[in-house]
């Protein structure tokens, strides 16, 4: 359970980082550009600022436009997939399991919605009283937490394969590393308790399928 929560968080760092970072703008990166030879990648020089990163790039760019994401990982030897759109002020999550979905949650506004298609059933509750989506965002990452004394740039190898990486080290010596193929986001691996996290991404891009963020109109909803 502590690798799926840490997927969620790295993903809503992803999204939200940029609105913690510089104010300097930064030329948007291209997350599906083509990229040279894996392993062969071109490292950002000398950033002073988070926007100069390809982090910080990948993050403005999200933190201003629509999203679509999907992202997979392995826990207990199944494979979890973690669904994440943004449009606007809206967020959809969703996470699947053995080609299932276990659970999805729906902000719209000012309410926050938990589905659970299976039932038929969904909790509602008050987006700001929750604080589901800006709460991991603040425990993920604030200001304090992306100081550039705390990036590291270099090389991670995943699966076999080098990628130029940017790892960011929290006050409290937690490392998350963000690898690249080119411009394009490749892995995100954590470190928790000594074992290491890895999130593959499957894809990113910035059309959202229409419907995404529709609340189910005939389902049982539990108000909190």
């Amino acid at each position: 359970m502590k690798k799926i929560l840490a997927l969620i968080m790295a993903m809503a760092m992803v999204f939200c980082m940029a609105a913690c970072g510089s104010s300097q703008p930064a030329a948007p990166a291209d997350p599906n550009a083509p990229a040279g030879e894996s392993g062969q990648q071109t490292e950002v020089k000398d950033p002073e600022v988070v926007a100069d990163t390809k982090t910080g790039q990948l993050a403005e760019m999200y933190a201003s436009e629509d999203v679509y994401a999907e992202y997979e990982m392995e826990e207990d030897g199944e494979v979890i997939v973690l669904v994440v759109a943004k449009a606007g002020d809206s967020m959809y999550t969703e996470m699947q399991s053995g080609g299932e979905t276990i659970i999805k949650t729906i902000v719209d506004g000012d309410s926050y919605y938990m589905i659970d298609d299976n039932e038929k059933v969904m909790l509602k509750m008050s987006a700001d009283a929750d604080g589901a989506q800006e709460g991991v965002a603040d425990d993920m990452f604030n200001e304090d937490d992306l100081d550039m004394d705390g990036l590291t740039i270099g090389e991670t190898e995943v699966e076999g394969t080098k990628y130029y990486s940017e790892t960011w080290t929290d006050e409290d010596g937690d490392d998350v590393v963000y690898c690249f193929d080119g411009s394009a986001l490749k892995y995100i691996v954590e470190t928790i308790e000594g074992e290491p996290s890895i999130i593959k991404v499957i894809k990113m891009e910035n059309k959202v399928p229409a419907g995404l963020f529709d609340i189910p109109a005939d389902y049982e909803v539990y108000e909190f």
